[in-house]
């Protein structure tokens, strides 16, 4: 890949090369965690304006549809989707690429990053009730358990964070309805600027 890229703020990586970039990284490094430990290391500033969005929303599961729906302006690697049923909120991470081990370094990431958003709404000791990964289990579990203090389980059918369906209606002290507004026109405007032309 094109080294120049990682210069160039405003340009996008691809999510092709940025998945090998981790893929590349981990085994230099003999990291099989490698995301993971990055993901502890980032904060809601890496979603940028989207980032900005769900702070300014009312609720959770407001923030949580403004990661939904913008997510892909700030990365194409994969989308999330929530399922709630019996009072059980499921966050699930879809990778829309081939990486190694079901993406294991990208779903890491994004679900490391997404336990860390939602400390951010409701303190440092919220813990999900469990978490979901496809690949397969790493060599050391210590960095898992340390990061999300929950049961986790590995080679599943899908990548998610489980929580408490009541935590969706919590609302966010940092919500400003003019501030919502402006960026929700701001974002609408890079969709329809990244729609190709037919």
């Amino acid at each position: 890949f094109d080294a120049a890229l990682l210069t160039n703020f405003d340009q996008m990586i691809s999510a092709e090369v940025l998945t090998r970039l981790y893929d590349v990284s981990a085994k230099e490094l003999s990291c099989p965690c490698f995301c993971l430990l990055l993901s502890q290391r980032q904060d809601i500033s890496v979603l940028g304006p989207v980032g900005l969005m769900m702070r300014q929303s009312l609720t959770f599961h407001e923030a949580y549809k403004a990661l939904e729906k913008y997510i892909h302006l700030r990365s194409e690697a994969g989308t999330f989707s929530l399922e709630v049923k019996h009072q059980i909120a499921i966050i699930k991470y879809m990778p829309h690429l081939h990486g190694e081990d079901h993406c294991r370094q990208i779903s890491d990431l994004s679900l490391g990053i997404g336990c860390s958003l939602i400390r951010l709404y409701f303190g440092k000791g919220w813990n999900p009730r469990a978490v979901y990964f496809r690949h397969q289990a790493p060599p050391d579990l210590a960095p898992y358990n340390m990061l999300f203090h929950a049961p986790i389980s590995f080679h599943q059918e899908f990548n998610g964070l489980v929580f408490d369906a009541n935590l969706l209606k919590a609302t966010i002290g940092t919500f400003e309805p003019e501030m919502k507004q402006f960026l929700g026109s701001y974002l609408d405007e890079l969709k329809r600027a990244r729609k190709p032309v037919s």
